[in-house]
């Protein structure tokens, strides 16, 4: 075996690997070398799963809650119709739909609560997918 052939790297990777007294790998490397294998095998599995719970779980998140909200402090906001017109011809804007949002108190046999509620058109909400994309929506006039 021709030692300046091989790369520096394996040079030392055979020099540890070969066992001092019999035969060519003692049992001790071979369980340490499967011990390494099985946590890298371990670790891209979780971090691939994980990614791809990271993934479901934005896309979920951002299917709840919308990207931007337009809203007024302390009062109704009654020209709603206006700005959603102006906002549906902005040309990065891909979906636009008005809402209702208050806090509001809840009581049951178990207590009473405080809730956030936020509401939106039904109408609106069954329109098909492929209506916000291709900026088709419905009226809300």
């Amino acid at each position: 075996m021709n030692s300046l052939s091989l790369p520096f790297e394996f040079l030392v990777a055979i020099r540890y690997i070969r066992s001092k007294r019999k035969g060519p790998v003692s049992l001790i490397t071979l369980i340490t070398i499967g011990g390494v294998a099985v946590g890298v095998a371990a670790l891209t599995v979780v971090t691939s799963v994980w990614n791809g719970f990271e993934a479901e779980f934005l896309e979920k998140l951002l299917g709840i809650n919308a990207h931007a909200a337009v809203v007024k402090n302390h009062d109704a906001f009654r020209a709603h119709a206006d700005v959603e017109a102006k906002l549906r011809r902005e040309p990065g804007i891909s979906y636009v739909q008005p809402f209702v949002s208050s806090e509001v108190m809840v009581q049951s046999q178990r207590g009473v609560s405080g809730v956030a509620i936020k509401g939106i058109d039904p109408d609106l909400a069954r329109a098909p997918r492929w209506q916000s994309t291709s900026r088709r929506w419905p009226s809300t006039a």
